[in-house]
């Protein structure tokens, strides 16, 4: 994580999680805490999934 702000902070934690969504599906709001992400490392997968799809997907060859 980045180092972030008392008043980043608070307003992530103010936002309200059913907001409604806009036209396309997605509301920007929903996503403000990708913002504090400052790098990854390791399975993007398994950073949003909790699964790593690349070792799984390995394993499934391996099992073929």
């Amino acid at each position: 994580m980045r180092n972030i702000t008392d008043e980043e902070i608070n307003f992530y934690l103010k936002q309200d999680p059913d907001c409604v969504n806009y036209a396309v599906g997605l509301h920007p709001w929903r996503f403000y805490s990708a913002c504090f992400v400052k790098e990854i490392q390791g399975s993007y997968h398994n950073l949003l999934t909790g699964l790593p799809l690349e070792l799984v997907i390995e394993m499934i060859k391996e099992v073929e």
